[in-house]
């Protein structure tokens, strides 16, 4: 996850470890989740934003695998 780098994939800058847990620094995500975001807006998206969101997400999706 650090060599990625993609605007829409977050990145992973740290990673610590003690006896008991992992910690991951990460970027710093505003907005909340995004599927209560997408289902309190989705009679507001239209056509072509959502073909912009899928396209964004299978662009970043291709690079990942």
């Amino acid at each position: 996850m650090r060599l990625m780098n993609h605007k829409h994939i977050i990145r992973l800058h740290e990673v610590y470890e003690d006896e008991k847990k992992v910690y991951l620094i990460i970027d710093l995500l505003k907005g909340g989740e995004l599927i209560s975001n997408f289902e309190k807006k989705a009679k507001a998206y239209d056509e072509d934003l959502v073909r912009k969101l899928i396209y964004n997400l299978l662009d970043a999706i291709i690079l990942i695998h």
